[in-house]
């Protein structure tokens, strides 16, 4: 299976509330076992994580996220940036500017 993702038909998704996230998401690849990509587009939030619900790969098209760890370390991702996520990792997503993203998942089914 092969799928594009174009983050441009993000805009056409309906924008829904994702816990304190009002976000729009385009699933462009699923294989129904847990793995799927696409991309999300979300206004400003700030949400914390006990334990990130799954690993995930991110792209960021536009804006800027800073992941706040534990300990207190801050690190942000603008355009361009790539990093990833690892699942159960307690950490706090801050967003001051809304966001787009290219993302890639794998969680448990």
């Amino acid at each position: 299976m092969i799928a594009t993702i174009d983050p441009a038909k993000t805009i056409d998704e309906p924008q829904l509330q994702e816990g304190p996230s009002l976000a729009r998401t385009q699933t462009s690849f699923d294989t129904g076992d847990g793995f799927s990509a696409g991309s999300w587009l979300s206004e400003p939030y700030t949400e914390q994580f006990d334990a990130y619900p799954f690993d995930e790969v991110i792209v960021m098209l536009d804006g800027v996220v800073t992941i706040r760890l534990e300990d207190g370390t801050e690190t942000s991702y603008g355009p361009g940036a790539s990093f990833c996520i690892a699942k159960g990792t307690p950490l706090t997503w801050v967003q001051d500017v809304r966001v787009h993203k290219i993302w890639v998942i794998r969680e448990d089914v």
